[in-house]
């Protein structure tokens, strides 16, 4: 994943674009093991490695049709930033 691109969400939705990409390589399951997506307004969703995902170039021209975006629903989809980083 990289910045500049839309994730496709459940439920076929798009998601604000993607501005920062942060690898968790001290996160508390291991390293590499999991990525913090930051998006332009400001929300964060933690990734594990083996999240399959789809993305739209966030200046996409061509129309994406609603049969398009429900056949690249993930499977899995990531959890909000909440207390990753948070002590004991």
């Amino acid at each position: 994943m990289d910045e500049g691109y839309r994730l496709v969400g459940p439920g076929g939705t798009l998601t604000p674009v993607v501005a920062h990409v942060q690898w968790l390589d001290h996160h508390r399951a291991g390293p590499d093991t999991h990525v913090m997506i930051s998006f332009e307004d400001g929300t964060k969703i933690e990734f594990p490695f083996d999240a399959l995902l789809a993305a739209v170039w966030h200046d996409e021209q061509r129309a994406i049709s609603e049969l398009e975006l429900s056949a690249a629903v993930p499977a899995v989809w990531g959890k909000a930033e909440e207390s990753w980083g948070a002590g004991p």
